[in-house]
This record gives structure tokens, sequence and C-alpha cells, in this order.
């Protein structure tokens, strides 16, 4: 889905917030061959980091990817003060950041700009402010919807910018 959404949407640049070992910076990574555009990975682990990009090296899609190690409200802040602006977003961090990333990254998103947020469903008792916060976006700056929203089922948020 992370493939098919940053080809679909034409996305240059792309940030993920928890690179983890770098699963899903793969796809989204492997998307932007299509554009030839630039991910932006964000995690507080060097190790893991150093994993994924061990991982993106592999795959042939290194040159395409950027890896910032740090605490990751405080990376969001640098790379918006770089200028930098994303056509996608992809959150999969730490669930109780989830509305303050949004609240962050939101100026540094583009009209027609994605947001996709993984764990929605199964971890939906620590995003009762992000959950509440993107119901009220939807009524103002985004169009959401709620994928995979039932028991047994993590659950995605993916909205759009108006």
């Amino acid at each position: 889905l992370l493939y098919l959404l940053t080809q679909i949407s034409g996305a240059k640049n792309v940030l993920e917030v928890g690179t983890s070992i770098g699963y899903s910076g793969l796809w989204l990574a492997a998307g932007l061959l299509q554009t030839n555009g630039r991910l932006h990975t964000l995690d507080a682990s060097a190790q893991r980091q150093a994993e994924a990009l061990q991982h993106f090296e592999q795959a042939g899609i290194g040159h395409l990817v950027t890896c910032h190690c740090g605490d990751a409200l405080a990376l969001i802040e640098q790379l918006k003060t770089q200028g930098q602006a994303f056509d996608l977003v992809f959150i999969d961090a730490a669930k109780k950041e989830y509305w303050a990333y949004i609240q962050a990254l939101l100026p540094a998103i583009p009209a027609g700009g994605l947001i996709v947020a993984d764990n929605t469903y199964s971890h939906s008792d620590q995003l009762g402010d992000f959950l509440a916060g993107m119901a009220d976006l939807d009524r103002h700056t985004l169009d959401t919807s709620l994928i995979d929203h039932a028991p047994g089922c993590h659950g995605l948020l993916i909205a759009r910018k108006r």
C-alpha cells in the first residue's frame, strides 16, 4: 500500500516518522524510484537506523534515503527550518506523539499531500488525542479515511490535505 500511495500521489519528498529496521521505508523508497524522489526517515535508535540503511543499500535504493537519528519532533523542526515540505508522511513511531507529529508537520504538507498513520486501531487506547484531532481537522483541512478498523486489525488512517 505504501508503494502504491507513493506512486499514485507522485510524491517526490516523503517523510517516515519511525524507521525501525526499514521495512516500511523500503516500500516508500521503492515507490520513489518512479519520481526520482527522496525519503527522509527518522528514528531515535542509531542501531535500528544502521540496520535499516543496510537494508536500503541491499535493495539498491540507499541513494534515495536520508536517515536522521534523534528525537522525531526536534528533527521535524530541523527539516522545516531547512525548508523541507513533504508530499507524503508515514507515521509509525511513539503512539502518544502522533498528534504532536501532525501539529508539527501540517504546515510542511502542501495541499494534496498525504498523511498515513499506522496502528490506529490496535493502539487506539494511546491515540485518543490524535484521533480526536484528526476528526476535527477532517471538517476543515483534511479528507480522512480509516482502514481496517475492526478487531484483529492494526488499523490505518489515510488523509489528504485540502
